[in-house]
């Protein structure tokens, strides 16, 4: 084959991809997902922010007496959730592929929309775009100034969410105090986290989320605390000490993070209505061809006080806000 045909190549991406014969939403719903996103709310229309308000009253219930005597606080809260909008502006030039085996799925003389060589390199980009979305998900820290252009600051992942949050306090996490994770206290550290829940999420929290180095961590605590007992459980390699709850190892969250929150808080944040997830464009420039995708993603919690998080810094367990404490968590003082 002396040469690959720029044009034909690109018209045929124009008309597997942009037109979606080749990539269905599933496709672009699977590239643009990441582990954490099984355990996230997916919010699908935020239009880049979105403002939620908290309400919650403090007990309103007293004994009967025939005279007005007021009692309980209601307070009402707004925090802003942000998705950021994302691009991929990816360029190949069809002539390095010449004595290679993707020039085997060049064809002359077969059908456009029989050729393979569009559907390879689409289907490499979806694929890659996940690779970078499972990366982007933990250790991404957002910067307005240099996200275009750039890997790694298109949005905030969730090692900066969950540190963004200790540092609040108009919306503070709950703080149960740790000492760092080793090899040897790490089994009786996540017991001394659960015991430190508050009363009213204990039944409702399911999973705690660590690196998957702490969870392996945990995995081999467990067996060399327990390998000769009658009550080992193989299963319970990666169940907490006391609430049996799973401990979910995320790739790339940091080791010093550990935290728990109640279903449907943390949220994965989308637009597939006014910027769905697609191939734009296709064009030929310069020998090569261009392909041009969009899509929105962000995440956050949608209440920060609903979060329990390990503070390996601080000995204060809770809000850190008697106020915020009383309203949220009364039976807590």
């Amino acid at each position: 084959m002396a040469s690959i045909n720029i044009n034909l190549v690109a018209d045929e991406l124009q008309r597997l991809v942009v037109q979606n014969k080749l990539a269905t939403p599933a496709d672009f719903a699977l590239a643009t997902s990441a582990t954490v996103d099984k355990y996230c709310k997916k919010v699908t229309k935020i239009k880049g922010t979105y403002q939620v308000l908290q309400t919650i009253m403090s007990h309103v219930v007293q004994g009967f007496k025939p005279q007005w005597q007021a009692l309980g606080e209601f307070s009402v809260t707004d925090k802003e959730l942000k998705n950021y909008r994302q691009k991929v502006n990816f360029e190949f030039l069809p002539a390095d592929v010449l004595s290679t085996a993707l020039a085997d799925w060049y064809e002359e003389g077969v059908t456009i929309t029989n050729q393979m060589i569009a559907k390879e390199i689409a289907k490499w980009i979806l694929a890659k775009v996940g690779d970078d979305m499972e990366l982007l998900s933990m250790i991404a820290v957002y910067d307005a100034a240099n996200a275009a252009g750039q890997f790694g600051k298109s949005l905030n992942g969730w090692n900066k969410i969950i540190s963004l949050a200790i540092l609040n306090v108009v919306h503070p996490v709950f703080k149960i105090p740790l000492d760092a994770f080793t090899d040897a206290n790490i089994y009786d550290q996540f017991m001394i986290f659960e015991r430190g829940f508050p009363k009213i999420l204990k039944a409702k929290i399911k999973d705690i989320f660590v690196s998957e180095n702490n969870q392996e961590r945990f995995t081999v605590c467990y067996q060399n605390k327990f390998n000769n007992s009658p009550n080992f459980k193989d299963s319970d390699k990666i169940k907490s000490p006391l609430g049996k709850r799973n401990i979910i190892g995320l790739p790339n969250l940091a080791d010093d993070i550990i935290f728990a929150t109640v279903e449907g808080n943390m949220l994965n944040l989308i637009d597939v209505i006014d910027n769905p997830t697609k191939f734009t464009d296709v064009q030929v420039q310069d020998y090569k061809v261009k392909m041009f995708m969009e899509f929105s993603k962000g995440y956050d919690f949608l209440i920060n006080e609903a979060v329990c998080v390990g503070d390996f810094v601080n000995e204060v367990r809770g809000l850190g806000d008697a106020g915020k404490m009383a309203l949220y968590y009364p039976h807590e003082l």
